[in-house]
């Protein structure tokens, strides 16, 4: 008597029924589907998490929250503010003496790949 995968296995009955390869190849080809499929799924999940609510784009964020979504200092922001002539790119909006950016448009300012306005 043998173990195969934990069973006790008659030496008879494996020679009898040899594993077949192409259950094996159909098992291997139905593992990497599914494995595929969850993966697909897994990934529009966190799609879906990671995309902002239509109301939460217009979400007013500091000067050191957008820069740090951007990857540039808050220096290069308030420099881009005051010596752009394209502030409809990232446009400022001033509240009293504080800036603030809308969340949507600090998104689409880092989806288009500019370096700076």
């Amino acid at each position: 008597m043998n173990q195969m995968a934990g069973v006790d296995v008659d030496e008879d009955e494996t020679q009898a029924h040899p594993p077949s390869a192409g259950l094996d190849l159909f098992v291997t080809e139905v593992a990497r589907l599914l494995a595929r499929r969850m993966i697909e799924a897994f990934d529009a999940e966190m799609a879906a998490r990671s995309t902002p609510a239509a109301s939460d784009l217009d979400e007013l964020i500091t000067v050191a929250a957008a820069a740090e979504l951007l990857g540039v200092s808050p220096k290069t922001l308030y420099n881009w503010a005051l010596h752009s002539r394209h502030t409809e790119v990232l446009p400022v909006i001033k509240i009293g003496r504080q800036s603030r950016y809308r969340l949507g448009d600090v998104l689409a300012f880092r989806r288009s790949g500019t370096k700076g306005p």
